[in-house]
C-alpha cells in the first residue's frame, strides 16, 4: 500500500446519491474548484438578501434552529 492514496474529494455524482449530501455540501457549492468558501458565502448572502424582506427577528431565528438541526444531521449523515 506505500505510495497508494485514495481521493477523497467529492464529485458531483457523489453528491446526487443522497439529498443530506446536497445540503452538507451547500448545494454544490463546497464542490467549487476555485474558493470553495468563497462561493458557499455568496451563497449564503443571496439566499440572505431574497430571505430578509419577508423574516423579522423570530423568522430568522427559527432559520438558525432549523439549519443548525439539518446541517448537523446532513454532515453526520454525509
Amino acid at each position: 500500500m506505500s505510495g497508494l492514496t485514495m481521493s477523497r474529494t467529492a464529485t458531483p455524482g457523489f453528491m446526487l446519491r443522497h439529498p443530506s449530501r446536497w445540503i452538507a455540501l451547500g448545494f454544490g457549492s463546497g464542490l467549487s474548484p476555485v474558493a470553495p468558501g468563497t462561493v458557499g458565502t455568496l451563497w449564503a448572502w443571496a439566499t440572505f438578501l431574497l430571505l430578509d424582506p419577508w423574516l423579522g427577528d423570530l423568522g430568522w431565528g427559527l432559520v438558525l434552529l432549523a439549519g443548525f438541526g439539518i446541517g448537523w444531521w446532513a454532515c453526520t449523515r454525509t
